[in-house]
This record gives C-alpha cells, sequence and structure tokens, in this order.
C-alpha cells in the first residue's frame, strides 16, 4: 500500500469533476461524473473525498502501477471487484455526520 497520493481539487466541466492525482509521483486524470457520485453517496460526501476513498479500497487491493494514467471512476469500479461495496461503507460512514 501506499502512502503517497495527492489529489488536487477538482474542476466541474460538463457534468463530470476532473482530478489531477499524484501516486507515489505518477500523474492520473480522473473523472467522475455527478450522476456517479450521487449513486455512491448521496451527496454526503465532496467528490474529492470519493476519489480518495476509491483510491484508498484500488490501492489496498490492487497494485497501482496497473493502473492507467486517465480513467473514469466508474469503469474502474467495474474492474476492481467489491469496489463499491467498500467505496460505499467507508463513504456513508465518513458521511454520517454530514447534514444533507
Amino acid at each position: 500500500m501506499t502512502d503517497a497520493i495527492l489529489i488536487k481539487p477538482g474542476v466541474l466541466t460538463d457534468h463530470h469533476w476532473n482530478f489531477e492525482v499524484h501516486i507515489d509521483g505518477a500523474r492520473h486524470l480522473i473523472s467522475v461524473s455527478q450522476d456517479y457520485w450521487r449513486k455512491m453517496t448521496r451527496g454526503d460526501i465532496p467528490p474529492m473525498d470519493l476519489v480518495r476513498i476509491g483510491l484508498g479500497v484500488v490501492v489496498k487491493h490492487h497494485k497501482v502501477e496497473s493502473l492507467p494514467g486517465e480513467f473514469d471512476l466508474e469503469v474502474l469500479a467495474e474492474t476492481v471487484p467489491d469496489f463499491v461495496r467498500h467505496t460505499r461503507a467507508i463513504a456513508q460512514t465518513e458521511g454520517a455526520g454530514t447534514p444533507r
């Protein structure tokens, strides 16, 4: 597992947030649609937190070197077993104190 994940604040364009992420020095561009963010978090946590949580799940269970340079978080989720279950559980825990 890596400890060196840096996520720059996302930019919202065309109903997607685009994040620049550095993992152990490797640069990745990650997009998250507003629909997927709502589906995963019910709006309880910011999109940047969804990216952080999702990457944490990926890093914990898979090799970081296998991540493409640019990807959509929802597409990545389809390739990672239990991504949705683990990510939602963490997001709901973090969002429990956040009023909607």
